[in-house]
Formats: C-alpha cells, sequence, structure tokens
C-alpha cells in the first residue's frame, strides 16, 4: 500500500521509513502512522480518555459482530446493523476496495472481509478491546489497520472503491475538509457513504455533563480534536453542500420524528457518487 510519511509528506517504503529518516512501526498488527509531536499529545489523552471509559467495556462476540452486540448494548448495535444493510445494498460486486474511516474496533472492516472486500481500517483508537488491536479477537483479521491523524488522510497514497465515514463525522474539526479529502480518495465511479447522520437540535445534557467531568478530573477537554460532538441542522445544510445525497435511515420511528417532531433527533446517512468527469 502506498503511504506518505506524516511528518515530512514524502513516501514510505515497505518497511514504513522515508528518505528523510522518519520511522514508522508495527504494534500487534497495526501500523502506527502517527507523526512524534502528534504521536505524544494523542498518547496523552488516549490514557485519560481510556481510564474515563474502563468501566464501560463490555465483553463482545466480536466475530458475530454487529449482531452479536445487541445483547450487551441493543440501540447501540441496531444501529450499527442498520449501517451494515445500507452499506451492503450501496455496494456493488466491482467496488473491491474499501477504506473504513472510524474503524473503532473493527467490527465493519471484519464485516466487509466477509463479503471479500479489501480493507483498510483507520482510527485513533488502538485499544485491544475498543480500538484497532480489537483485530486479535477476530477469526481472521485480514485488513489493514493504521492508528492516524484522521484529519490527515492524504497521507493514503491510494485511491479507493468505497469511503466509509463511520459514525464520526461529528468528531472532527473541520467536517467541510474531511468530506473533501474523502472525496478526493475514490477512484472513478467510487463511493463515498456517511454512515450516522445524527443530526440534533443542540448538545445533550449527557454530553454536557461528561465534558465537564472530563474536564475537572482530566484537565483536559472530552474530544481529542476541537468539535462539538454533536451535528445540528447547520451542518445538515453544509453536507448538503458537498452534493451529498442525504437519507433518512429506513425504520418507522425515525420517520415519524422527522414529519411530527421536527427539532427532535433524526439519522440520516449519505451518500456520494464520483463520476468519472468529477
Amino acid at each position: 500500500m502506498k503511504l506518505n510519511c506524516p511528518t515530512c509528506k514524502t513516501p514510505l517504503n515497505s518497511q514504513y521509513n522515508c528518505k528523510n529518516d522518519h520511522h514508522f512501526y508495527m504494534d500487534d498488527g497495526v501500523l502506527v502512522l502517527l507523526d512524534r509531536a502528534f504521536k505524544n499529545k494523542l498518547e496523552n489523552w488516549l490514557i485519560k480518555f481510556e481510564d474515563f471509559r474502563s468501566n464501560a467495556l463490555p465483553e463482545l462476540n466480536y466475530e458475530q459482530l454487529p449482531y452479536s452486540g445487541v445483547i450487551v448494548n441493543k440501540h447501540l448495535w441496531n444501529a450499527r446493523i442498520a449501517d451494515l444493510e445500507l452499506i451492503k445494498n450501496v455496494i456493488q460486486p466491482h467496488h473491491q476496495t474499501v477504506l473504513d474511516v472510524g474503524s473503532w474496533n473493527g467490527w465493519l472492516a471484519n464485516s466487509l472481509c466477509k463479503l471479500e472486500k479489501e480493507v483498510t481500517a483507520v482510527d485513533y483508537f488502538i485499544h485491544e478491546l475498543d480500538g484497532l488491536k480489537a483485530r486479535k479477537h477476530y477469526t481472521n483479521p485480514n485488513w489493514r489497520s493504521i492508528q492516524m491523524d484522521l484529519e490527515n488522510l492524504d497521507v493514503i497514497n491510494e485511491k479507493f472503491d468505497v469511503v466509509v465515514l463511520n459514525r464520526c463525522l461529528a468528531y472532527f474539526s473541520d467536517t467541510h475538509q474531511l468530506i473533501e479529502t474523502a472525496k478526493q480518495l475514490l477512484s472513478p465511479n467510487g463511493v463515498l457513504i456517511i454512515t450516522g447522520i445524527n443530526i440534533t437540535s443542540g448538545e445533550t445534557e449527557e454530553l454536557t455533563t461528561a465534558k465537564v467531568i472530563f474536564k475537572e478530573k482530566y484537565k483536559q477537554n472530552l474530544f481529542f480534536k476541537s468539535s462539538k460532538g454533536y451535528l445540528d441542522y447547520g451542518d445538515l445544510n453544509s453536507i448538503k453542500q458537498h452534493s451529498i445525497k442525504l437519507k433518512l435511515y429506513p425504520n418507522w420511528k425515525n420517520w415519524t420524528k422527522r414529519i411530527l417532531f421536527p427539532k427532535k433527533e433524526t439519522v440520516y446517512y449519505g451518500i456520494y457518487t464520483k463520476t468519472m468527469s468529477k
């Protein structure tokens, strides 16, 4: 796979080194592709974040995700099942290469590998239960895993038939740039899929409380990047400006809320197809 150095942007060789003597390495099946200063900052935050959520990591039957997760968290994993079904409906037989952005514990990468797709999974999180290193819990983890700065996706010097922004759009400091970069990573006739576009009228009480607790305990922000942590109707309009077709998730509760309570939370997904002329 063709990759560029995150420090100087020059190509990496097969040993993940660049001509300017920047070195990167594999860690338990995960390529750590981080600039040194960024890596130190991220690791400092990850230690605090993993301590914050340590009591909330459930035991999972990874191989059978997303379906097996319903027993642990019905709401969360039913949403992922809906994601997988819509992705399977969008992906065509000629779509072979997939970039899974915000891969989390690899559930989607594993599901798509079962469909004989070539998957590259990228994320900030590397935890062995709730991050990229969770690949060890799958029967045949034959996808690539890369820990990297997700707001510098252009270090990946490849084109993909499918790019999935996997329920992560709300956590980027520059959603406009993220979408534009993701579009540039598409091969001709490639498809960008944005899952879990959860639109609310403002920050929830739960999120506000979590931010306050995290700040008081660790003297840092809850989110690693400067972001709201949610998407509102202004964000929805911005997404539309990227020629992305937005559709409501196909469940009756979502449709009912959109019609009867337009100010309440509604969940969309987005599709963009790169034509030969783009």
